[in-house]
């Protein structure tokens, strides 16, 4: 069915109110005060996967370092966090990390397990150093190969069981 003349000016009128109410009402992460952006950061949920991903995009690409370091601070994806580690907000970065492996939450634990894998030998140095959870040390233990930081291992971590393991694997 074919609209009419009327019928097609009044779908647009409304398609182009939308887009102007749309423009006028941005979402308050998108405001151009960084203190709003920082404001609308705080209230995101770490169990929402599209308010992760638009905190992964504010971490990375906000023009304001305060409200990159907000975003950070709220972010839970380890590979993300892990590769900001490496720009200008690092230390968030890191101090978020180690937040996350050391928190004893079940979620938080799991995500460290299933991260273990593909991790930086910096970061299985973390898990090893402060990781609640003995299945994801031993998963990193596993992976480190360097016997000056098996040695370190066995003496700095705060787990008995991951510096006898430790110890045992230094040659």
């Amino acid at each position: 069915p074919s609209l009419s003349a009327n019928q097609l000016e009044l779908r647009l009128n409304c398609q182009y109110e939308l887009s102007m109410i749309s423009y006028l009402f941005k979402p308050a992460w998108e405001h151009k005060d960084p203190e709003r952006r920082i404001a609308a950061i705080t209230a995101f949920s770490e169990g929402n996967a599209d308010q992760q991903q638009i905190l992964e995009a504010m971490a990375q690409s906000d023009l304001e370092s305060k409200v990159r370091d907000a975003a950070i601070s709220r972010l839970c994806g380890l590979r993300v966090l892990e590769k900001i580690r490496l720009s200008e907000n690092g230390e968030t970065a890191q101090a978020r990390l180690l937040q996350l492996v050391s928190s004893k939450e079940e979620s938080h634990q799991k995500s460290v397990v299933e991260f273990t894998a593909d991790a930086e030998l910096q970061t299985l140095i973390l898990v090893l150093q402060h990781c609640p959870s003995s299945d994801a040390r031993a998963a990193a233990l596993a992976l480190v190969q360097d016997q000056d930081q098996l040695a370190s291992i066995a003496a700095d971590s705060e787990f008995a069981d991951t510096r006898e393991m430790a110890a045992a694997s230094v040659e």
